[in-house]
């Protein structure tokens, strides 16, 4: 174990075996040839593994979907757009709505950067941890914009710096009351024995507290700069272009606001709505207690290998003709005394 190096045979996801780099290469070298054969062969089926295959395959199957990633953060990208403009030329806010998801990737890699300076290990567990921060980032995101919104109609006539100034007074509360909260209650699941878990539980509130620093001073500074561009009456797609004919901003509610205030208004208020809403509580909250008493937990390494792969394939044969495993039996293969090191079986 001495002369294993992780990082020179490791991988990206903290999913590697401990193995040293000659062995780690004869066994790539194993897993071409068993490729090769079992494509190659007519009359038998070849299912092999190796001791880096849990390794190689949980490692590419996270990985090998980035483009669903990257069009789940187009379709955020866009809805945040929605959410926060309105329909006009001036109010589109796509500089602060990529600003906000461009602030959610720096507190990410800032906790990975910190939390490797301090030597907390990485696992597959921590790949879900842009989608916890990409969540509480967007919720930063739409406080500060209702905030400002509430400002501008009580206090036209104060500048903008004030203004901006009020609006963090407001919004400021919420976001250091949410941002605390969560951290602390990471910070109570990082006292768990279980070592994945404590080290997500560490990494996520070191995502969660720059999350709070990047908002409330990168977003924010980037938003006051939208706000001096409305201002101005500039386009807010071509921001080098500058309309002839005064653009005010729009006061009544975005689309979304008006869908939720007529849903509320005249499904959910009404008594039929709130009588639905109880019942559908009971319900839920019946059937939630009842899973819950049979709740089991249990954990299977096929869960992390993807159908198809050829580990899936051997862990699935594996377990229909061997349940019960049989006895495991090992080859040492080193620059070892044989002999001398197994004395006591060698009889």
């Amino acid at each position: 174990m001495s002369a294993v190096d992780l990082n020179e045979v490791g991988n990206v996801v903290g999913t590697e075996d401990w193995v040293t780099v000659p062995l780690a290469l004869w066994e790539a070298k194993f897993l071409e040839l068993m490729q090769s054969e079992s494509q190659n062969s007519s009359t038998f089926k070849v299912y092999y593994e190796a001791g880096r295959s849990f390794g190689d395959v949980s490692g590419q199957a996270m990985f090998q979907e980035v483009d669903k990633l990257f069009m789940g953060i187009v379709l955020m990208f866009l809805y945040i757009v929605y959410g926060l403009s309105r329909l006009n030329w001036l109010e589109i806010k796509l500089i602060p709505s990529g600003v906000g998801l461009v602030s959610v990737a720096m507190a990410y890699v800032t906790s990975l950067s910190w939390c490797s300076i301090l030597g907390v290990p990485f696992g597959p567990v921590h790949s879900a941890l842009p989608f916890l921060l990409m969540g509480l980032g967007i919720d930063d995101m739409f406080v500060i914009n209702a905030c400002w919104n509430t400002v501008c109609e009580s206090d036209l006539k104060k500048s903008l710096p004030v203004k901006v100034g009020l609006t963090m007074k407001h919004a400021g509360v919420s976001i250091v009351i949410t941002s605390f909260t969560d951290i602390v209650a990471l910070l109570i699941g990082a006292i768990t024995i279980l070592p994945s878990l404590k080290s997500f539980c560490i990494y996520a509130a070191i995502g969660v507290f720059f999350i709070f620093c990047f908002t409330v001073t990168f977003y924010v500074a980037v938003f006051t700069l939208d706000l001096k561009r409305m201002e101005t009456n500039r386009n807010g797609i071509l921001f080098c272009y500058r309309h002839r004919e005064r653009i005010y901003p729009a006061k009544e509610k975005t689309i979304l606001q008006k869908l939720l205030l007529l849903f509320y208004k005249n499904v959910v208020f009404t008594i039929p709505g709130k009588s639905i809403v109880l019942l559908f509580t009971l319900i839920m909250t019946g059937f939630s207690i009842q899973a819950i008493l049979k709740l089991e937990q249990r954990f299977d390494v096929k869960w992390f290998i993807p159908d198809g792969t050829y580990y899936k394939q051997f862990l699935d044969k594996h377990d229909f003709f061997y349940p019960d495993e049989g006895h495991a039996a090992m080859v040492f293969l080193g620059e070892m005394n044989y002999n001398a090191e197994f004395s006591l079986y060698t009889t």
